[in-house]
């Protein structure tokens, strides 16, 4: 196969004031098609054991994204606070969905997925001249165009595709958000003591490529956390640090058990899912030369 695309950006922006800035930008982009490596194909099972019919095609197409976004950067309070605002609208033409077929992972083309929304992100060098607070919230509102079997290169992945005609693309949260605060103070003139303390929340979405209701995920935040002390210069560093510290439980990603789902029989089908770190704590030692 072989493929040419024409890609490319294109911004303007203007200036306010020297605190305020607007601009708007287009964006076209491109990912080539390719081959799946599993030669995965459709199962019969008329008879009393399954007959794994090889596809003919493994192919899938080259994916296209045209992406606007307008938005403004601002210096807020004598420059103590900045603030970015950007609107978003991108629409994928034949998206490229790695989906789990049973036995191996393949892709296969989604006519259309377009998302859009806002995203809104900030940064406060607070009173405190040893604190900072960093965040941001993105509304995203990622949806799957409607489609039937025949716009699929292998309309036999329809069955296994039929949730996500008109749905919340997978892994598309529709809130998330973060927060952190970072401490830095010295404690004498060749030590510093370092803090940070983030919190990162997702509202409910699916892990499933197929949209299944067994691979959704609940909303959850996962904090996170660091305190040591160092060198001014970086020279070395100690820290404590600890991942996910309320041991929150949640999925990376849900998939079928390998010939263990029957899709006409749900009571009898087994799903798996590999889950996210647990609660992670530990000592780190860096120095640099």
């Amino acid at each position: 196969r072989s493929e040419e695309a024409v890609t490319g950006t294109a911004r303007v922006k203007y200036n306010i004031s020297p605190d305020n800035m607007v601009y708007a930008g287009y964006a076209r982009g491109f990912k080539s098609g390719g081959f799946n490596l599993d030669r995965e194909g459709a199962v019969i099972t008329t008879g009393p054991y399954p007959d794994f019919t090889a596809d003919p095609d493994t192919s899938f197409r080259g994916e296209y994204v045209d992406a606007f976004e307008i938005g403004s950067k601002n210096s807020l309070l004598n420059g103590d606070v900045t603030l970015n605002v950007a609107l978003f609208h991108q629409t994928f033409d034949d998206f490229q969905l790695n989906t789990f077929a049973g036995t191996a992972f393949v892709v296969e083309t989604l006519p259309e997925v377009i998302s859009k929304g806002v995203d809104v992100d900030f940064n406060w060098y607070t009173p405190w001249d040893a604190l900072t607070i960093q965040g941001g919230v993105t509304y995203a509102d990622t949806k799957v165009s409607d489609f039937t079997a025949a716009d699929l290169i292998n309309p036999a992945r329809f069955n296994s595709l039929r949730r996500l005609p008109g749905e919340t693309l997978s892994f598309a949260p529709e809130w998330s958000a973060s927060l952190a605060a970072t401490y830095e103070q010295p404690v004498s003139d060749t030590m510093m003591f370092r803090a940070n303390l983030s919190a990162k929340y997702m509202s409910d979405y699916n892990t499933g490529s197929d949209l299944h209701p067994s691979k959704a995920q609940e909303a959850f935040t996962v904090v996170n956390g660091r305190v040591g002390i160092g060198d001014p210069n970086n020279a070395w560093n100690l820290e404590l640090f600890g991942q996910n510290l309320f041991d929150e439980d949640y999925l990376q990603v849900g998939f079928n058990g390998p010939f263990q789902v029957d899709e006409n029989d749900d009571s009898v089908s087994v799903y798996n899912a590999f889950l996210g770190a647990p609660r992670t704590y530990g000592v780190t030692l860096r120095t640099s030369y």
